[in-house]
């Protein structure tokens, strides 16, 4: 499961990604069998969810390698959403 994250602290002082990402993991605390990827826009610090250590954090991966190696694409209003619906991707 991928999370597209974008830089809304950044921009606008609010947090709503870094609640998204504690949801997440909170719904996801007792699945051993799904991982969580943060696959964080290009202008956000890589350490931007480093109090979460049951997620990967990944600035690297273009995003439609992500897309395609992902299950699930999960994000507030990225364009990666769009990407994942051309590519067939829930």
């Amino acid at each position: 499961m991928t999370f597209a994250s974008e830089p809304y602290a950044e921009d606008y002082g609010i947090f709503p990604e870094i609640e998204a990402v504690s949801d997440l993991i909170q719904i996801l605390r007792e699945r051993n069998d799904i991982v969580l990827v943060v696959k964080l826009h290009p202008r956000e610090n890589e350490n931007k969810y480093s109090e979460f250590t049951k997620c990967i954090r990944d600035k690297e991966t273009d995003s439609i390698r992500m897309i395609m190696v992902s299950d699930v694409i999960i994000s507030i209003s990225s364009m990666v959403l769009i990407e994942a619906a051309i590519l067939g991707k829930k």
